[in-house]
């Protein structure tokens, strides 16, 4: 038993952590990663599943795309 207990727990805080990146890219980083996504709010309630699941990837193309928005500022 403990270690479904274990699997469980870890499952719960994976999609803990999905479900507080998924917020926190809904409201600050979609706009980054995808200009056309402005506006689009029915759009953004689509891909909460999507972000919760795939958090780690997520992440990484926020962070990727914030570094070429800053390296574009740079260039000009």
């Amino acid at each position: 038993m403990l270690a479904i207990e274990v699997i469980y727990y870890c499952l719960v805080v994976y999609g803990v952590m999905g479900l507080a990146v998924a917020l926190l890219f809904l409201v600050f980083g979609l706009d980054k990663v995808e200009e056309a996504a402005r506006g689009a709010y029915l759009f953004r309630l689509q891909i909460i599943p999507g972000l919760v699941l795939l958090w780690p990837l997520v992440i990484y193309h926020w962070r990727s795309a914030s570094r070429s928005i800053s390296e574009d500022a740079d260039a000009t």
